[in-house]
């Protein structure tokens, strides 16, 4: 991972594709972005002395087994996943989770001299044994609810104008629902989550729309060089 951070991993993915046939087999150790927590590592303030900075917690890394079956073209197809992954962290309690996909997308429109339209179906569950999502020490600061449902309806225009610019707009829409169990907010640290009152992580239920956007376009300077750019914006975890 980075040089600097606080917490250092070794991270790395390999994949077996047999046969170049429909399965995909899929392996991964890689750190959990979803916060400064996770990602790098941070010092807790609370142990901090004039002579010693505060001990160090965080820099999740989640190692994932993941298998994919999916056949198509560039006109229609379908696909269906399912995975498993376990989660550590340097002094973060240790946590599971599995998760499962499918789905489907067509093209509906094809207009050679501009571009393509494809719509789809995608269909997403997860689950995580723990919520480590605070960010008091011990926790992992990472969106891990007890049960995650996501149904949505991506949309895409890949196209082109004239023969150097080259561009794609994904656009996905549909419902999302999550709950989150009540965890201890000291979950490595008795002594501390005691003194504190038992303070815990509030059981949470939520059931509201999902979208995803995201476009990136591309120039061709000339044969085999590009330079282009990218954005995105989505709610798809429950960080703002």
């Amino acid at each position: 991972t980075p040089y600097g951070f606080l917490v250092g991993n070794f991270i790395g993915r390999a994949s077996w594709r047999p046969g170049r046939g429909p399965l995909t087999f899929s392996f991964t150790r890689d750190s959990v972005k979803d916060t400064q927590l996770s990602y790098s590592g941070l010092r807790d303030p609370g142990s901090a002395t004039a002579f010693f900075p505060g001990n160090i917690w965080g820099g999740v890394v989640a190692n994932t087994a993941n298998v994919q079956y999916a056949r198509g073209d560039l006109s229609s197809g379908f696909y269906a996943g399912a995975g498993g992954q376990y989660i550590t962290g340097f002094h973060v309690l240790d946590n599971r989770r599995y998760d499962g996909s499918m789905g489907a997308y067509f093209r509906v429109y094809t207009a050679p001299e501009y571009g393509s339209l494809n719509i789809g179906a995608n269909f997403f569950a997860m689950h995580y044994t723990t919520n480590l999502q605070a960010f008091t020490y011990g926790m992992g600061g990472y969106f891990s609810p007890h049960a995650y449902f996501l149904a949505n309806m991506p949309v895409t225009w890949s196209g082109h104008y004239m023969t150097r610019w080259h561009y794609n707009i994904l656009g996905s829409f549909g419902i999302q629902a999550f709950q989150q169990n009540s965890e201890p907010l000291y979950p490595l640290d008795q002594a501390i989550e005691i003194s504190q009152n038992n303070p815990s992580l509030p059981n949470l239920t939520s059931v509201g729309p999902n979208y995803d956007l995201r476009g990136q376009v591309a120039y061709a300077i000339r044969d085999h060089w590009f330079v282009g750019g990218f954005a995105g914006a989505n709610n798809s975890r429950n960080y703002t």
